[in-house]
């Protein structure tokens, strides 16, 4: 499995903390061809990383992308990427 970091933001939470969430291409060969997902990851102060990835979300590289992009915009965290893959899939 290889990994691109994509995007990286920063935010706020609500007590008014930075923490930045990472988000990453991965990819990996599989017995179809290549499939892609993406891998994000919480750094807050004085807390541990907290990462979750989804493997295989789609074998079409730009679509993996597009959804990268998305999750982005709307500071999807490592705790609700599931949630929002679901829904994601529900749709395609």
């Amino acid at each position: 499995m290889n990994s691109e970091k994509a995007i990286t933001i920063t935010a706020k939470t609500q007590q008014g903390n930075d923490f930045k969430v990472h988000y990453y291409l991965i990819d990996e060969q599989t017995e179809n061809g290549k499939e892609y997902g993406v891998l994000v990851t919480m750094e807050q102060e004085e807390r541990d990383d907290i990462s979750q990835q989804v493997r295989c979300l789609t074998s079409v590289k730009e679509k993996a992308i597009d959804f990268i992009k998305k999750i982005s915009n709307g500071v999807v965290t490592p705790t609700t990427l599931y949630e929002i893959v679901d829904d994601f899939l529900a749709v395609i």
